[in-house]
């Protein structure tokens, strides 16, 4: 099968619990590993088409129509991946769930530094404290990719790559604030694109909560005031490219 859906992000956003909600549907059918990556990592792209869709499962014989999907949180942030995407998917349906900037980054950085001794990911544990990770991105010293955790919430720069390949109506946008509350209606829209409903799943499937991790430590309300002002020109930038207002609730 080829994928009909794409969640690119945000990363600590949501995406995992959307990803679950979906493919709870009769008609939706989950890849073998959520996170593919393949469109934002040079060696993966470069295995082609091919080996991309062996990801995917075999179409079903039986069970009438029914499509495929998968959920990569690198895919909005990584410059190269809307033109990748557009190449090789032309007409899949994109969707993204945004997260206030400082609260993302709070949550990124407790995620990593949790991965000490994860089997898969212990090369990106982060053993700084959150102060000094965020104050080193900020005064540009040189960090990991996946250790940019202000940056990642700078998203009309990564909104705009899209934009431009696929226009604004091939990227359906939500908010955090609005997944928390409102889980149905987020699911229900995307379905939509992909000519389905939400109407065969339970009220069960909409208390999905997917990576809650214990925090580590607290954020003080100083250095928390600091970063919201230091991010503060980014909603303005954000709501100038969409042409309206798209408030990022601080929520959880």
């Amino acid at each position: 099968m080829t994928p009909s859906l794409l969640l690119i992000g945000a990363q600590k956003a949501g995406t995992s619990a959307v990803f679950d909600m979906l493919s709870r549907h009769p008609q939706v059918i989950r890849p073998r590993v959520k996170e593919i990556m393949f469109f934002n990592r040079d060696e993966e792209y470069e295995k082609g088409l091919r080996h991309y869709l062996t990801k995917f499962p075999a179409r079903p014989l039986r069970g009438g129509p029914a499509i495929t999907f998968e959920a990569s949180v690198g895919y909005l942030y990584h410059d190269g991946t809307p033109r990748r995407i557009k190449a090789m998917l032309p007409g899949v349906r994109l969707a993204a769930i945004l997260r206030e900037p400082v609260s993302r980054a709070y949550s990124a950085w407790n995620m990593f530094r949790q991965f000490r001794d994860h089997r898969l990911y212990a090369d990106l544990y982060d053993p700084r404290p959150f102060e000094q990770a965020i104050m080193e991105e900020i005064d540009g010293h040189p960090v990991h990719r996946a250790h940019r955790y202000l940056d990642r919430g700078h998203y009309a720069p990564q909104l705009r790559r899209y934009f431009d390949v696929f226009g604004r109506e091939g990227l359906q946008l939500f908010s955090y604030g609005q997944l928390q509350e409102d889980p149905r209606s987020v699911v229900d829209a995307i379905l939509r694109t992909v000519d389905l409903d939400a109407a065969p799943l339970g009220d069960k499937v909409f208390k999905v909560r997917k990576n809650k991790r214990p925090y580590v430590s607290t954020l003080s309300p100083a250095l928390e005031d600091r970063l919201r002002a230091h991010c503060a020109s980014w909603q303005g930038e954000l709501e100038d490219l969409l042409g309206h207002g798209f408030p990022l609730e601080r929520a959880g």
